[in-house]
């Protein structure tokens, strides 16, 4: 064991240099690799986290008979199934923004507890800026983040409120207006209920304090209150809840549901969880091909003396435990640098809204991804070099002692055709040396330099494609399924044919309007599934946004959207069984119908708040009659000319006794908008490994071909040509890098895209940004020779006598 210690002491001593830069540059790259992956598990577990902490309710009930029924309310906070409650008022009136904005319900729900339990003890709030209210003050205010980003407020700014209250002295019919009550912000809050997601019902809070219930009784009028309440856990615990109370004769409606809105926050930190864990896998992926050639390289710099220790007595098992015992010190350094980095990263996560709900900001010491990813750095640095290891203690020894490694991969032959092409001599020896790995000691390993760094230009094409995709995808909204501009409803509740007749002879004779067909929206029962439906006559002009297959064109054919398809198991060919439901429109039962599946669209997630991406079906006008005879086509969707306002049309539409549903955007497009940047993040962090394998490769190559230089300064060159030399040689890498990085990244980041907005059941449309690639190939030809320009001033400062004499 001693001679093995002594050589790997004595190797990492006069290398220490080298190793020191290498254990750096493998620990930051661990340490972002185990920093984005701690930030996506603390991404996906905030909100659930957040719940606990906050002592969060689990619904928001009123009786469903009205005033009558409000003394029923005590006997629901007696349920066995109510672990904890507390008494809600919302005070209807108008909010005057310091901006002039006049803001009603449901944009605001001006709160308020008498008791000072809700949002204290009870549904806690977590004070973002500022301070909570002070109980025993009635003018101070606390607004929930939604409504402070929303309307622009900030604590500090004063808010003007007309309150409508009632006469305290007990008629319920006697309405009490409080103008222009003053109140100061005085803190910006997030509570359980208050997160904006798609498909559940968001409390958008102002939480006034209970000092005013005192000054002005009447904002706090019993004929307002609701019931928050927590439940004892376990399943099926929202049921029972409702089963016992149904029990008692008390019948409740649900005002908000905790439990539906935690299914859709959560979907979209899944977003941010889901980006960062692709951060933390590609960096990885790219970190172990790009430093996995940086230690192959070193480790045969080290290895040059081995033929030398064997001819003394040392054996090949010996040299080998050598390098796997320096190996191991460098990797013990770098996972030791990787968790320091990853525990200093921590605080920037979680990211989005996950961020804001958060419990406990700041450093984060997530054990369990800290062991896993210490261990993985341990074992994947020793594997990396166990391989040039294994090679470089067998290796042959040359005339003059030193290592050679056989086999030595041939080069590209470029060099002869610059010679053929006249360029200078410094081109042709650069290309030369870019591509020639030599033989002996002078030998560097050129294709693990072009692997590392075509690797890293391909990723980085890869997330500039993507990112493309991702913008185009936030600005298109017939990508999300709202594959028109509106939808035109008449305002009658069941309009006769005739009128139906005149709305489409009015829109056929309107000047903005380029192009319409009728259809409606409703519900079908697909399996134990009720679902909404498109239902939509066949025009090549409007149609449903098809991600695969083709649009309903027969009425006995449908067309699905993708969570829909993979809960039902059916594929594109497949027939289902469809029915219209029971007892709708005026006692008119729905029918029942094969359905042939002839595609999979993307369903709009906006017509109804509680329907969610993915889950939908579309079928032709006629077919949804077939199905549910008393539906009517008593909508258009329409599409205005490139050149109308779409605004003032729409209004000129509602004007015409038509309710318009104007394009919306889609609750997940603000998440995918937070997560937009990542790739640009991700592409910036692959640039810089890609720039240091480069750089790495460039000092071996001068370090190892001191003897060429010096040859060349010999034969002539000055110091400029000799820089040039060295700028030849790393465009040459930059080049054949790019030439097959390009089309590869290109490949990788299409097929990327169409794998994630498969999840998203959204159109995938990859498209490339051919300016932002071509601006690519002059951007990584000039920083290759910015980091050419040191290792090039190094070689051009070689002293041919000393070197020569040395070799």
């Amino acid at each position: 064991m001693s001679p093995i210690w002594l050589r790997a002491r004595a190797e990492l001593r006069s290398g220490w240099r080298r190793s020191l830069a290498l254990a750096l540059l493998i620990g930051l790259a661990g340490g972002a690799v185990m920093a984005a992956a701690i930030g996506a598990r603390r991404t996906h577990t905030a909100y659930e986290r957040f719940l606990v902490a906050q002592r969060a309710m689990d619904l928001v009930v009123s009786p469903a008979g009205g005033y009558s029924e409000l003394p029923k309310l005590t006997e629901v906070e007696r349920l066995p199934q109510v672990a904890d409650s507390a008494r809600v008022y919302l005070v209807p009136g108008q909010l005057h923004t310091p901006s002039g904005r006049e803001v009603t319900f449901p944009d605001v729900f001006p709160l308020i507890d008498p008791v000072g339990r809700f949002g204290v003890t009870f549904n806690t709030m977590k004070i973002l800026s500022g301070r909570a209210p002070n109980p025993t003050r009635a003018d101070e205010v606390a607004v929930s983040f939604g409504v402070a980003q929303r309307f622009r407020l900030k604590v500090g700014d004063q808010l003007r409120f007309d309150l409508f209250g009632h006469d305290a002295n007990g008629d319920s019919n006697s309405t009490v207006v409080h103008r222009g009550l003053a109140f100061q912000v005085v803190g910006i809050e997030a509570a359980p209920g208050e997160f904006e997601a798609l498909g559940a019902q968001n409390i958008a809070a102002v939480h006034l304090s209970p000092a005013l219930a005192r000054t002005q009784p009447g904002v706090a009028y019993r004929t307002d209150q609701s019931l928050a309440v927590r439940l004892h856990p376990g399943n099926h615990s929202v049921e029972r809840f409702f089963e016992q109370a149904r029990a008692k004769g008390i019948d409740l409606d649900t005002n908000v549901s905790l439990a539906d809105q935690a299914v859709s926050v959560q979907r979209a930190n899944e977003f941010q969880a889901v980006a960062l864990w692709l951060i933390a896998g590609i960096t990885g992926l790219t970190a172990v091909a790009v430093f996995g050639q940086t230690v192959a390289r070193q480790t045969f710099l080290e290895s040059i003396e081995y033929p030398t220790l064997r001819a003394l007595g040392m054996t090949r098992g010996q040299l080998w435990n050598v390098g796997l015992l320096r190996s191991g010190a460098i990797a013990a350094v770098s996972t030791a640098l990787a968790a320091a980095v990853a525990v200093l990263l921590s605080p920037l996560t979680p990211t989005g809204a996950a961020r804001i709900a958060e419990p406990k900001p700041g450093v984060w010491i997530d054990a369990p991804v800290l062991a896993i990813g210490a261990v993985a750095t341990l074992v994947i640095f020793v594997l990396l070099a166990a391989i040039p290891g294994y090679r470089a203690a067998r290796a042959r020894g040359s005339t003059l002692g030193t290592a050679e490694i056989a086999g030595e991969e041939r080069g590209l032959r470029l060099a002869s055709t610059a010679s053929d092409l006249g360029l200078p001599r410094t081109a042709v020896v650069g290309i030369s040396m870019a591509t020639q790995p030599g033989r002996g000691r002078t030998a560097v390993p050129i294709r693990t330099a072009l692997l590392g760094t075509t690797f890293g230009i391909a990723t980085v094409v890869a997330a500039l494609t993507f990112s493309a995709s991702m913008n185009l995808l936030t600005r298109s909204p017939g990508l999300f399924g709202w594959n028109w501009d509106a939808i035109a409803v008449s305002t009658t509740d069941r309009p006769t044919e005739h009128e139906i007749d005149q709305i489409r002879a009015g829109l056929a004779a309107d000047e903005d309007v380029r192009t319409f067909t009728a259809g409606t929206v409703d519900t079908l029962i697909i399996g134990r599934t009720e679902l909404f439906a498109l239902a939509m006559d066949p025009s090549p002009s409007v149609q449903p946004a098809m991600i695969e297959g083709q649009p309903p064109f027969g009425s006995n054919e449908i067309a699905l959207g993708t969570d829909t398809m993979r809960s039902l198991g059916v594929r594109i060919g497949d027939t289902i069984q469809v029915s219209g439901g029971n007892d709708i429109g005026e006692g008119i039962k729905g029918r029942r119908q094969q359905m042939r599946v002839v595609g999979r669209l993307a369903m709009p997630s906006f017509f109804f708040s509680f329907t969610r991406p993915g889950q939908g079906a579309a079928v032709t006008l006629a077919g949804m009659k077939l199905l549910k005879p008393a539906s009517q086509g008593d909508g258009f969707f329409l599409r205005f000319k490139p050149e109308v306002d779409r605004r003032a049309a729409e209004r000129r539409l509602a004007s015409q006794n038509l309710f318009v549903l104007p394009r919306q955007e889609p609750g997940d497009l603000a998440s995918i908008r937070r997560i937009a940047n990542v790739p640009l993040v991700l592409a910036g962090l692959l640039a810089a490994m890609s720039a240091a394998t480069l750089a790495h490769a460039l000092i071996t190559s001068i370090r190892r071909r001191r003897r060429d230089f010096a040859l060349l300064r010999t034969l002539g060159f000055v110091r400029n040509q000799v820089q040039a030399t060295v700028a030849w040689q790393a465009s040459t890498l930059a080049l054949v890098a790019l030439g097959i990085g390009i089309p590869v990244g290109v490949a990788a980041g299409r097929w990327g895209w169409r794998l994630f907005t498969d999840n998203l059941g959204v159109v995938p449309q990859p498209v490339i940004s051919w300016p932002v690639l071509l601006l690519l190939v002059p951007g990584a030809l000039l920083l290759a020779n910015l980091i050419a320009f040191v290792p090039g001033r190094i070689a051009g400062r070689v002293r041919p006598a000393v070197v020569l004499r040395t070799e």
